[in-house]
Order: C-alpha cells, then structure tokens, then sequence
C-alpha cells in the first residue's frame, strides 16, 4: 500500500470501561495529507478482550471549504478521526449492553486519553503482534508504518 510522508498520529487509551469488556483498549488516530487539497483520516482500535483490531478510513478534500470559515490540516483530520473512534467505540458499547443485557454499560464515562505507544510493550510481551502487523499494513502514514516496522524488528525473550 502506498505511504504518504506527510502524516501525524497519536495513540490514545480508552479508559471508563471495566475490564472485562474489551480488556485493555487502544486508539490510533492517524492524519494524512494525501496531495493538494485532498486528506485522509484512519483510525485503529485494538482490543485485547478478545485481541481484535478495527479499522475504519476517510478522505476529505479542502477544496470547497473557504479558508476563513476553517482551516483544514492535519490537526483538524486528527482530530476528525479521533472523534470518529469514539463514535466507534460508543456503538460496540451499545451492541454489548444489548448483548449482555447490561443498559446501565451506556451510562459509564469513556474517555479516550493520549498515552505513550504500548506497542513496544505488546512486542516484548508477545501480544496483539497480528494486530500491529495488520495496522502496519494497512495505515497510509509513513510515520505510522516506519514506526510500527520498527517495533516488529525487536527480538523477544
């Protein structure tokens, strides 16, 4: 897949959630400046309860978006994705409370918190490794995928 080198990400923790329901929950919020006017935006959610990753994209083209009404750049993409992944994440709540027959699960308060990476951590540990590998594969920011290549590169114990 082709990368573009004009990108930004943050991961993000999800916390609120007891822990038996998605187990540890992580955010990657990704912007990317595709050429001109036009952006993209990812998000990857990864779960270990059950290990699960989720994905979602979209793009977004300035051009018709005068510039004093908003200016449209990596930040705002981020930030589009991040809310996008919380959107996300209040419908997977939504269908677990129907599953569980728990409606008092929509009412915790999901927070998504900027952290440093656990994907070092995941490495070292030997967990969600086919999610970093998927995430790598499919994310369009060179930053993300350099990055991610590189933690795959550590030897574990």
């Amino acid at each position: 897949m082709a990368t573009y080198p004009d990108s930004k990400y943050k991961i993000y923790r999800v916390s609120g959630l007891p822990a038996g329901l998605f187990g540890l929950t992580y955010v990657v919020a990704v912007a990317i400046h595709t050429s001109g006017d036009y952006y993209k935006g990812e998000f990857h959610v990864i779960t270990s309860r059950p290990p699960a990753l989720h994905q979602d994209g979209f793009r977004f083209s300035a051009a018709g978006v005068p510039p004093e009404f908003m200016k449209i750049d990596l930040d705002f993409i981020l930030d589009e994705a991040w809310q996008r992944a919380q959107m996300f994440l209040l419908d997977k709540i939504e269908d677990k409370a129907k599953e569980l027959n728990k409606p008092d699960l929509l009412a915790l308060p999901v927070d998504l918190k900027e952290c440093a990476s656990p994907f070092v951590g995941f490495r070292i540990r030997g967990e969600l490794e086919n999610e970093i590998v998927n995430i790598r594969f499919s994310t369009e920011s060179e930053t993300l995928e350099r990055y991610l290549r590189d933690v795959l590169k550590i030897k574990r114990q």
